[in-house]
C-alpha cells in the first residue's frame, strides 16, 4: 500500500499539529491598542487608555484605572462622599467637601461668625446670622416689638418685654 501526500495537504496537517491559531481562536488576534502591556482579553478596561489597566494606580480623575470596576478607590474623600477630594466641589453643608482645610469657603457669611449664611441660624444677637436680609427674626419677641427678648430692655408697660417670665421688674410699684 503506497501513500501519497500532496505539499498543501502535508502542511495543512503540521500546522494544525503545531498549535497554529484556528480561525476560531481570538487569542491571536488581541491587540494592545495603547501599548500598557494589557491588552482587553487580559483585563484592560480601557484600551485606549495607557494609564488604564488591571493593577495601575488609582488617580483621583474619575476613571478606574485598575480596572476592578470601582472608580477613584482608597483615595482622600474629606466628607465620604464618594468623590475624591481632587475632583469634589464645595457645597453648603459645614463640611469640608475638597479636602482643602476649608469649609464651605465658597459661600457667604454676613455675620463673620465662621457660619456659612445657607446653614447658619438666626440669634438673638442684633445681626441677620443667616444672610436673608431680617435681622433676629424667628427669634423669641414676647412683647412683639420687634426686638428679641435677648436684647429687649424691660419698660414699665405692663409686659413682660425681655421674655424672663416677669413683667415690669426693676421698676417701683
Amino acid at each position: 500500500m503506497r501513500l501519497s501526500f500532496s505539499v498543501p495537504g502535508l502542511l495543512l496537517a503540521v500546522l494544525l499539529a503545531s498549535g497554529c491559531p484556528k480561525p476560531d481562536d481570538t487569542s491571536a488576534l488581541a491587540v494592545d491598542a495603547d501599548g500598557d502591556g494589557y491588552t482587553e482579553q487580559d483585563g484592560d478596561c480601557d484600551d485606549e487608555a495607557v494609564g488604564v489597566y488591571p493593577g495601575a494606580w488609582e488617580s483621583c480623575n474619575g476613571v478606574d484605572d485598575d480596572c476592578d470596576g470601582l472608580v477613584d478607590e482608597e483615595l482622600p474623600d474629606a466628607d465620604g462622599d464618594g468623590t475624591c477630594d481632587a475632583l469634589d466641589e464645595e457645597e453648603c453643608d459645614g463640611q469640608d467637601n475638597d479636602g482643602d482645610g476649608l469649609t464651605d469657603e465658597d459661600f457667604g457669611d454676613s455675620d463673620d461668625d465662621g457660619v456659612a449664611d445657607c446653614i447658619d441660624e438666626e440669634t438673638c444677637d442684633g445681626q441677620d446670622n443667616d444672610g436673608d436680609g431680617l435681622v433676629d427674626e424667628d427669634t423669641a419677641d414676647t412683647d412683639e416689638d420687634g426686638i428679641c427678648d435677648g436684647l429687649d430692655s424691660e419698660d414699665c408697660d405692663g409686659l413682660d418685654n425681655d421674655g424672663d417670665g416677669q413683667v415690669d421688674e426693676g421698676f417701683l410699684d
